[in-house]
């Protein structure tokens, strides 16, 4: 019982390194994402914003009534997110 104990013990004390690991990763990725895409080359920053989308096959839409999808984005954020159309893009994938 013993050597049970101790390996759900282990397997908890892996599980929260992990998820630490990747956590931090992800916040590390967006910091230099948001900070490449802050830059003012508009042109270079929509093919990378193309390029980095996980989502294969799906455009990428603009969210403004201007058409100009350079001005729905602040670095990597994008300014009036919808999460219900995110959502559908993601499904549709």
């Amino acid at each position: 019982k013993e050597h049970i104990g101790l390996d759900v013990r282990r397997l908890r004390e892996m599980e929260e390194a992990l998820y630490r690991f990747f956590t931090a990763r992800v916040g590390l990725r967006f910091l230099t994402e948001h900070h490449i895409l802050s830059d003012d080359r508009r042109d270079l920053n929509e093919d990378l914003r193309v390029q980095q989308s996980c989502l294969e096959n799906v455009p990428i839409e603009s969210s403004g009534d201007t058409g100009d999808d350079n001005t729905d984005y602040l670095g990597c954020i994008q300014k009036n997110c919808d999460p219900v159309r995110e959502a559908r893009r993601v499904a549709d994938q």
